[in-house]
């Protein structure tokens, strides 16, 4: 196989391990039935040199042609390859293509490949440069299309999304300013989906919990419902709001215990404020709380931990 084209026979004798090939190799298929067994390829798993070789290959005559002539049926081939173009590259696709319902049916199809089975073990192996480039990609190209990177100036403002756009995306993929524009239906409808994502920087969390402030009220005020909601927002409370938080639910406990961004003042402050919710005291802990806790039960002093009830810790 060192020589030649790569065939689609060696390809299919392969399988998925066709993609595991040398990239001398790879790079080597045939263009004809790479085009015509697209739809199967792109449930592969690529490192990132292969992802440059297939976005060359994406390019070429042979293939689909230079990006600036790609059509709608030609993005329905490409599909959630579109992500492995360089930034140069995307931005050569037609405007008038990269519609909102375009965005969404590219970021649903490559979260579906995450979550396949083949997906999800290949998305196991990848290292945080490679998913970091993956996201950079994907905030790329919906800031880019949706006009709110502008052209040679600042950024601006540009479409406010709905939750359905929202969830149909990546909530980190928009622009913060653009999250926090949202109406108050929209924004508590994806307020779940917003904390959960991972993608965050610290200064956008604070921004984001502005918002929930400025919908819900004070720490003090927020309900049970809504902290379990909050995701890594919470991680922007100060430790006299940690204090304030009604923490007598098991369900938002749970939720802020599988927090792991926690400073250690936080977590201190964290598992007080749940005694003080629940009028317990360490040894009155029960295994439920204890597991609820999660991340939580780090904020217990030492000298606190022989006090715990050993049948209910063990």
């Amino acid at each position: 196989m060192s020589d030649g084209v790569f065939t689609g026979e060696e390809f299919d004798s392969l399988g998925a391990m066709a993609a595991f090939v040398m990239d001398e190799i790879f790079i080597n298929i045939s263009r004809f039935f790479f085009v015509e067994n697209i739809d199967r390829i792109r449930n592969y798993c690529f490192n990132k040199n292969k992802k440059d070789i297939l976005a060359m290959m994406l390019q070429e005559k042979a293939t689909f042609g230079p990006v600036s002539n790609w059509t709608s049926e030609t993005l329905d081939q490409v599909d959630r390859f579109v992500f492995f173009l360089p930034s140069t590259s995307v931005k050569q696709i037609s405007k008038s293509l990269m519609t909102v319902e375009r965005m969404e049916r590219l970021f649903q199809s490559q979260r579906q490949w995450e979550k396949s089975a083949f997906g999800a073990i290949c998305e196991q192996n990848r290292d945080m440069t490679e998913l970091d480039g993956m996201f950079a990609t994907q905030q790329f190209m919906l800031q880019y299309f949706l006009g709110v990177l502008g052209i040679g100036v600042l950024p601006k403002l540009a479409l406010v999304p709905s939750c359905s756009n929202v969830r149909a995306t990546l909530p980190s993929a928009w622009a913060v300013d653009s999250l926090t524009s949202m109406s108050a239906d929209h924004f508590s409808n994806c307020l779940e989906a917003i904390g959960q994502d991972p993608n965050f920087q610290p200064g956008e969390l604070t921004l984001l919990m502005g918002k929930v402030k400025q919908i819900y009220g004070p720490a003090s005020a927020l309900t049970p419902t809504v902290i379990q909601q909050l995701g890594r927002i919470a991680t922007q409370f100060t430790s006299d709001e940690l204090q304030k938080l009604k923490l007598n639910d098991l369900a938002a406990i749970t939720a802020l215990g599988r927090i792991k961004t926690w400073t250690s003042r936080q977590l201190s402050v964290l598992y007080a404020a749940v005694l003080n919710s629940t009028k317990l005291t360490g040894s009155d802990l029960d295994a439920s709380t204890l597991v609820a806790l999660g991340y939580g039960i780090c904020g217990i002093k030492a000298s606190e931990i022989p006090a715990m009830n050993p049948v209910e810790f063990r």
